[in-house]
């Protein structure tokens, strides 16, 4: 692969963000589940809460007009019918802004776009989806929470979501993308609010929840109530704590990224929660998180998988099992950024703005410099072997993963990564072992996946030797 090829592999990194600080994010989720009303409650709350008489706002504000006519366009709708706007009644190409206002004055805080992936293309052999996940920094994935309790033809729309999400996540994991995901539990306003409800859906999410664990998603659940409420004869939105899935993901995108916004959105998040959830943690957790704890604590256990979450385990292979697809992402995309060090994260905003910048060189030996001063940094080092296969420095690639399996021998993401480079180099057996090593290494849910992933990755070697043959054995032609 050229060297410019590799530069635009480096562009589509969720790592690269621009200067003007746009978040691309993602959509999970079937029609009439509930996202338009969503994304118009969330406006509408945080549009609310910056009337009020605050030092300190934080609001959203349409990109542009078209956009600011459509959630017009929508609330006129609820006035005027006393209804929730029908599935055809929809927001496209969301983009808006993130206000505040403080004693300083008013200051854009970052940009979103929202995009609706389409469920049809969630395969990780897809292309076009690959290059949205690889374009986008975050996800929120929407469940009808209403129809998770009562209605049990909702299961197979819960698969297809389960599927998209697996796909998604795995292609995240393997990449070791720093991603934020919310899970946001639509018209939980519907629901009765006592223990036996709260035990269905747990039990009915636990096979995603098990699989997020075991890719180690960086994800929080939220509930969406968003009430219709008639006030002086009119009918409006009462959105009730809807905005703080949206500002989770403005938090956790901010502190990947080295924003300073992160005492405003968290006063912002307490004045949302509901006074009693205030007390649980200094960083804002998702209100139905409490509910899967104990399943966070029980993750490296094997646990009694529900039929669903057994009938899914056997297509995980299929997402993670990427074959030639997961030579290139596997060894192109960069590892997620180490922020145990205030210096550290700071000399890789640096990294990050030569990269950018497409001198490579300096990137790599600002790297050097920084995995000499960090020995022990596993994630330095990989990210140190990622720059060295861009510039295709694999005997740099290969000594920097053997320097991480000397310190760490089940690295999953070295194990797999080197075994890649030694099956590019044709030494089958070498990568075999190490494929073996890593499946040894892996979590007992990923073992199937890591053999899957092996097994292409081998065959591909073979088959290519196959393409060669038949070419030199072509007669040429008069």
């Amino acid at each position: 692969m050229s060297v410019k090829l590799r530069k635009q592999h480096l562009t589509v990194s969720p790592q690269n963000l621009p200067k003007n600080r746009t978040f691309n994010l993602l959509s999970i989720g079937q029609r009439g589940v509930g996202k338009t009303v969503f994304l118009v409650g969330s406006y509408t709350e945080l549009q609310t809460e910056s009337s009020k008489k605050q030092p300190h706002k934080l609001w959203f504000e349409c990109q542009d007009n078209q956009v600011k006519e459509n959630v017009d366009k929508i609330l006129k709708y609820i006035d005027q019918t006393d209804q929730y706007p029908p599935p055809t009644m929809k927001v496209v190409n969301f983009s808006f802004n993130l206000k505040r206002q403080s004693l300083w004055g008013e200051k854009t805080v970052c940009h979103f776009r929202w995009n609706d992936i389409p469920g049809e293309i969630c395969d990780v052999h897809n292309s076009d989806f690959r290059e949205l996940v690889f374009n986008s920094h975050g996800c929120c994935v929407f469940i009808d929470a209403y129809a998770l309790r009562h209605s049990d033809a909702y299961i197979q729309v819960l698969e297809n979501i389960f599927e998209q999400v697996m796909a998604l996540t795995s292609l995240v994991y393997l990449n070791g993308l720093n991603y934020p995901l919310a899970i946001v539990l639509t018209k939980y306003d519907l629901l009765e609010s006592n223990a036996a409800t709260q035990k269905v859906i747990k039990n009915k999410l636990e096979p995603l929840i098990a699989h997020l664990n075991t890719v180690k998603a960086r994800y929080e659940i939220f509930h969406s109530s968003i009430p219709l409420v008639r006030e002086n004869n009119i009918v409006t939105l009462k959105p009730k704590g809807t905005a703080i899935a949206f500002l989770w993901l403005v938090w956790e995108l901010n502190k990947i990224h080295s924003s300073s916004a992160d005492s405003q959105l968290l006063g912002l998040i307490h004045r949302l929660i509901p006074g009693d959830a205030n007390a649980r943690s200094k960083n804002p957790n998702g209100v139905m998180q409490s509910l899967f704890d104990s399943n966070r604590k029980a993750s490296t256990q094997s646990d009694r998988h529900s039929s669903l979450k057994e009938k899914m385990g056997s297509k995980l292979g299929w997402f993670l099992g990427i074959g030639l697809v997961g030579i290139a992402v596997l060894s192109l995309l960069g590892y997620q950024r180490s922020t145990s060090q205030i210096r550290t994260g700071e000399a890789l905003y640096d990294v990050e703005a030569l990269q950018q910048a497409g001198q490579i060189d300096k990137a790599i030996a600002s790297l050097e410099q920084l995995v000499q001063n960090n020995p022990d940094n596993i994630d330095l080092r990989l990210r140190l072997a990622e720059q060295y296969e861009l510039t295709g420095n694999a005997a740099g690639a290969e000594k920097t993963y053997d320097q991480i399996l000397a310190r760490q021998n089940n690295n999953l993401k070295a194990l797999v990564r080197k075994a890649v480079l030694r099956q590019i180099h044709k030494d089958s057996q070498g990568a075999a072992q190490l494929f073996e090593q890593a499946e040894a290494a892996a979590p007992d849910a990923l073992k199937p996946q890591i053999r899957t992933l092996a097994k292409k990755t081998l065959n591909s070697s073979q088959e290519n030797q196959k393409l060669k043959g038949a070419k030199t054995t072509e007669p040429k032609s008069d």
